[in-house]
């Protein structure tokens, strides 16, 4: 009994083992600079300033939700922070609307807004929570910021400020060492790989000054003692409905695509060369890149990129059997498995005309079949029949191994047996085909065998090399 368990169950304790080994040997490769490619983007879009007055700044946020959002940010990972209700404000003349620019084209607070924190729920506290993840427990998850050390993290302010603050609703402020030590504890924390910050503020540059971070861009639409200024009014708001550095920014993306190569030098050019009365500023001092060499899409599109989750050690261990009381005893290595083909929806069947021959099945099942008898060849065996009476084709011949997946496997052979049925006019025929597998096969070990133990020997060395190269790592510091 012992042996019989040990049999059964050594293969899962080498696969956690080896998973173990994958999960470190990914977290120490990049932890110096949170991986060598990020695997997420994550967007915090805040407009601070309440009032009907400051229209512009929910718009300047929503221009940005909008475009992030195009770029393939979805909702699920942009944090959007808007303190007032510009849409529903009585003095609105375009009730449930809002537009950033006067010939309305488009209304920015449409049906896919989604709004994580509105009115006084957007305070200093809460957009600092939302950055280092120091949350009450009862914040849900959708007003987190799940990113980690392998996210790209794009942060835009937009409101009134000064020298060295940001006001929040017109009723406390945000200074510079709070943003600063703020990002501080992301970095140190693991919540970011790369980050930039993108202010729209009055004296914009101030904010950003104390920045000591590593892998943070920052950029600021006006240096101290300069104002960021409006675009122009909308009459029929009667307001301001953008800022000039976001009106120049849309023009600009506008023409930037999914997968766009265009870089972040590309955006600052353009930007800086149109009349903004200030000065657009950027700092990529504590960045690996300059920004030529930094793709826009990196912050504001979103990457799909996936790890694997088997490597070729992995590949190597056998599949997990589980006993069941119906299955023989097998005491030699031979493979009994019998699988049913799974067809995917509308299923690839052709059907097999009456009158002559045609060609049916699916997939390696397929068999040409006529409707009074004949033969049915098989691609894995030239040696079949067809029986009209009882509406079956069958085949068998030497074929593949019965789980090719393992590339050591040899032996065994293969029958197709296409259950065949005929419409009650008799006009067509249709097969499905159900493969079984016997014979005999090595390659892996039987329900009840001994583990080889050049296999065993070899998970636990990279398990405990894998582990001891981690702990080695962040004892040493190198991680940050």
């Amino acid at each position: 009994m012992p042996t019989r368990w040990y049999g059964q169950r050594w293969h899962s304790v080498a696969t956690w083992l080896a998973a173990v080994w994958c999960l470190l040997r990914f977290a120490t490769a990049g932890a110096a600079v949170g991986g060598s490619q990020h695997t997420s983007n994550w967007a915090v879009i805040v407009s601070t300033s309440r009032y009907w007055f400051n229209y512009r700044h929910a718009t300047d946020a929503l221009t940005f939700y909008h475009t992030v959002r195009r770029l393939g940010i979805p909702d699920s990972n942009i944090i959007l922070m808007l303190p007032d209700d510009y849409a529903c404000n009585p003095r609105n003349s375009h009730p449930a609307q809002m537009f950033n620019n006067k010939d309305h084209a488009v209304n920015l607070y449409g049906e896919e807004v989604e709004v994580d924190y509105r009115g006084y729920e957007v305070t200093v506290d809460s957009f600092l929570d939302v950055l280092t993840g120091r949350h009450q427990l009862a914040v849900p998850i959708s007003k987190r910021l799940k990113s980690d050390s392998d996210s790209n993290v794009l942060v835009y302010l937009t409101g009134h400020g000064g020298d060295d603050f940001l006001k929040f609703q017109d009723q406390e402020e945000m200074m510079g060492g709070d943003l600063s030590n703020a990002i501080a504890q992301m970095w140190e924390a693991r919540r970011y790989r790369r980050l930039l910050l993108f202010v729209e503020t009055c004296e914009a540059e101030t904010l950003t000054t104390g920045i000591t971070s590593p892998n943070v861009i920052t950029i600021a639409t006006s240096k101290l003692g300069e104002k960021s200024y409006s675009h122009h009014t909308d009459l029929d708001v009667g307001l301001a409905v953008t800022d000039r550095v976001t009106y120049f920014a849309l023009q600009w993306f506008k023409n930037v695509e999914v997968g766009s190569n265009d870089t972040l030098q590309d955006f600052l050019d353009y930007v800086g060369s149109k009349p903004l009365q200030s000065t657009l500023v950027w700092d990529a001092s504590r960045y690996p890149q300059p920004p030529s060499e930094v793709r826009v899409m990196d912050f504001f599109g979103s990457v799909l990129h996936v790890l694997p989750t088997a490597l070729p050690l992995l590949a190597r261990l056998p599949p997990v059997q589980q006993p069941q009381s119906s299955q023989p005893n097998h005491s030699k290595q031979q493979l009994h498995v019998v699988m049913q083909q799974q067809q995917p929806e509308p299923p690839d069947i052709r059907p097999l005309v009456a009158s002559g021959d045609g060609t049916g099945g699916s997939g390696d099942t397929s068999a040409v079949c006529t409707a009074a008898g004949g033969t049915c060849p098989n691609p894995a065996s030239p040696d079949a029949s067809y029986d009209s009476d009882n509406g079956t084709a069958s085949s068998s011949g030497n074929a593949e191994p019965c789980r090719p997946e393992d590339p050591d496997a040899v032996g065994g052979s293969q029958a197709t047996t296409a259950a065949c049925t005929k419409d009650p006019a008799g006009s067509r025929i249709t097969c499905r085909g159900v493969t079984s597998c016997t014979g005999e096969a090595s390659g892996w070990p039987s329900p009840g065998a001994t583990p080889p133990p050049d296999q065993l020997l070899l998970v636990a060395a990279a398990a405990v090399v894998g582990a001891l190269a981690a702990v080695s790592s962040l004892a040493a510091g190198d991680a940050f």
